[in-house]
């Protein structure tokens, strides 16, 4: 059915106050609160698809509320729609409990054509999830401290739609301070102005703002959200507090928005690749856990400390603390600092080489570095191949790379220098503004041998000695994978394979001889009981035709460790 007030809708003023609209009802108003007065409560429920609730006229748009000094809700879930026209605002009274709008489930809509204001005058909460959907023409979360505004947007088809922006979360431009919290996790899109609009944070003194992409700091790592925009835009003046966080589970999570002014980003799980050219970020990006990779420029300063920085970009100052490793290119690439960079104590430079020459950020991991370099003795080297997967064939093991190069030199040495390679050796040499990586030979190929034949094949290889492509594709491989090689250029795999054949080929040879013995009673017949007598009748015939069949089969296994073909 269908509700029409022509004037205004209340619920909660006087007392605890429920309604639900439900069935395919309809119900328009002109305006409507829920909740507002004292400490009542007031809830509201659209539920199932085809009903509605309709507030407001074009020609006379209207301010819905979800306020009070009570808990005031509203729920908009399994396929309903609630239609604000004019804006809408969610935030509690007087100190009261928090108010709260949740749309759940796939085709649940609210859609404001103004602003939606969640936390603009008190705490309040916006939540929208398993495929629900917001519409609205701006939005502004978190206007005024220290109360809190926060929206959490999770699961997969779960969006809050911004025709415009900015969109400001945490305080205003005329410096009033906010909280605003912003958590997309699951698959949850908040989308600007199709994708190119601008979001404010933590705008004016005190302000405070959190965008947490997957799961806010303190939390387990959850499935990240997207946050589909052009800028992200920070208190130039640093009073503000706002702060970028990436704590999800993905692998291969990007983020292309353009960073400005000076803002925290937080990196604590899953591996990030920043793509956004973001020279007019000025502050801190702090690396406590996962792998960032940098593709684009992200300005500011960065620590890492037992987390992982990589990418093909620029950043800017950068330290790298315990376990904090710096691994540039993705896999092989050059990363610029556009600054100074500091190896601390505990903290590592991993290198990966290609075969095919000595060109630095091509042939191997490089660190161009504007600034200086200092190394601390606690820090250390690890050399591998390229993604573990290069064959070496035209490597040179008297090769040089460059690994670092300092505009303004180079402070100090690592401690120690490490390898996957079984037999050549990395060393480093430095001069005033560079970092060397060369090899020498660290064993012979018959000391990792452990059979006879491997023994025999690594001794003849040996003599073969660098330039040779099967000499120069060993020198880059682990010792396992050298055992692998030389079994493979035994040949025992033939001489096993024949004897495989054989075995095979004696099952086929021993049921014919079975079967012919059995016919004339020589050994190997097989025995049976009989089943049956009766009175020969006749001299007996022999038949012309035979019919035999027997299934047979087996199994076995053959396993040696002489490896001696």
């Amino acid at each position: 059915g269908r509700l029409d007030v022509s004037n205004y809708a209340e619920t909660g003023e006087t007392t605890d106050a429920e309604l639900t609209i439900r069935g395919g009802a309809n119900v328009t108003s002109f305006s409507g609160n829920i909740g507002e007065i004292d400490d009542f409560e007031a809830a509201v429920t659209v539920s199932g698809a085809g009903s509605t609730w309709t507030i407001g006229e074009v020609v006379d748009p209207t301010v819905f509320r979800v306020a009070g000094k009570g808990a005031a809700s509203l729920l908009v879930e399994e396929g309903a729609k609630v239609e604000v026209i004019g804006s809408a605002s969610v935030h509690s009274l007087n100190g009261g409990a928090a108010s709260s709008v949740a749309i759940a489930g796939e085709n649940s809509l609210f859609d404001v054509s103004g602003l939606l204001d969640i936390g603009g005058a008190g705490t309040g909460e916006l939540t929208v999830s398993d495929g629900g959907s917001v519409h609205s023409g701006s939005a502004r979360v978190g206007l005024q401290s220290p109360k809190t505004g926060t929206v959490t947007i999770t699961g997969t088809g779960s969006e809050w739609l911004v025709d415009g922006s900015p969109f400001v979360l945490g305080g205003d431009a005329d410096g009033v301070p906010g909280t605003g919290h912003l958590t997309l996790a699951d698959g949850g899109l908040l989308q600007l102005d199709g994708g190119t609009g601008t979001l404010h944070a933590a705008l004016g003194d005190g302000s405070t703002a959190r965008i947490n992409i997957g799961a806010a700091e303190g939390e387990d790592a959850a499935a990240a959200g997207t946050l589909d925009l052009g800028n992200i835009v920070f208190d130039d003046d640093g009073g503000g507090d706002g702060r970028l966080l990436f704590n999800h589970t993905a692998t291969d999570y990007l983020f292309g928005a353009v960073l400005e002014g000076a803002g925290t980003i937080s990196h604590l799980a899953g591996v990030t690749t920043f793509t956004g050219l973001s020279s007019a970020f000025t502050g801190m990006t702090s690396l406590t856990g996962g792998q960032l990779n940098v593709d684009g420029t992200l300005g500011g300063s960065m620590s890492v400390s037992n987390a992982r920085l990589g990418g093909s970009g620029t950043v800017g100052d950068t330290t790298l603390n315990g376990d904090g490793v710096l691994s540039p290119g993705n896999s092989i690439g050059t990363l610029t600092v556009d600054g100074d960079l500091a190896f601390g104590d505990g903290s590592f430079f991993e290198v990966e080489l290609n075969d095919g020459g000595t060109v630095a950020g091509t042939n191997n991991d490089f660190v161009d570095v504007t600034g200086g370099v200092t190394i601390d003795s606690g820090a250390s080297v690890f050399v591998a191949a390229a993604n573990g997967t290069d064959d070496g064939t035209t490597y040179a093991p008297d090769a040089t790379y460059t690994l670092i190069a300092a505009d303004n030199g180079v402070s100090g040495i690592f401690g120690a220098i490490g390898t996957s390679f079984a037999f050549l050796a990395p060393t480093l040499s430095y001069d005033e503004n560079n970092v060397f990586l060369s090899f020498v030979s660290a064993a012979d190929f018959e000391d990792t041998a452990v059979s006879p034949n491997q023994q025999a094949v690594a001794t003849a290889l040996d003599e073969l000695g660098a330039g040779n492509e099967i000499y120069d594709a060993l020198l880059l491989m682990t010792e396992e994978e050298a055992r692998h090689t030389f079994d493979t250029l035994t040949g025992e795999a033939h001489a096993s394979t024949v004897s495989a054949f054989f075995l095979g080929a004696q099952q086929v040879r021993e049921v014919l001889t079975n079967r012919l013995a059995a016919l004339f009673g020589g050994l190997g017949g097989v025995a049976s009981r009989d089943i049956g007598y009766a009175p020969a009748a006749g001299d007996a015939t022999p038949h012309a035709v035979t019919v035999w069949g027997q299934v047979f089969g087996g199994w076995g296994t053959t396993d040696a460790t002489a490896a001696t073909a």
